[in-house]
């Protein structure tokens, strides 16, 4: 997809990145399954770039048209039954709470104490990348 293809979206998901853990290893420790995975020596994507980790991404499970709200709060809760085993995997390994928006106007981004303190309750570092796509390319 070239840049002038660029649609509005928002991606939401949970990202462990471990140098010791496996991503099946990390499945196990908090009894969920994976989206997407990685090992170290892996290609990333279609670049000649080579993993030095491990990686584990369980994605929102709602469609990138859904708001970046609605997107935390369904994968939050999702992730809720786990959040103790959460917490304790991010004392060693990186957990990041990863949100990437294509929009075309800067969206607003202020979250509410309740969302704030799911996020620190899996210790989890947020991370959001915003990308603003000019209006004549939407």
């Amino acid at each position: 997809m070239t840049y002038r293809q660029m649609e509005e979206k928002t991606i939401v998901r949970l990202k462990i990145v471990s140098s010791n853990l496996t991503p099946k290893e990390i499945s196990a420790a908090i009894g969920l399954r994976c989206n997407k995975s990685w090992r170290p020596g892996d290609r990333r994507g279609r670049t000649i770039i080579r993993e030095t980790t491990n990686g584990w991404i369980l994605n929102s499970g709602l469609t990138e048209a859904s708001s970046l709200e609605e997107q935390i709060s369904h994968l939050l809760n999702r992730l809720e039954p786990s959040a103790e085993k959460l917490r304790a995997l991010s004392e060693q390994e990186s957990v990041e709470l990863s949100c990437v928006i294509y929009a075309s106007a800067s969206p607003a981004l202020n979250f509410s104490k309740s969302t704030i303190d799911q996020i620190s309750r899996i210790g989890a570092s947020l991370d959001i990348d915003l990308y603003l796509i000019p209006d004549d390319e939407v």
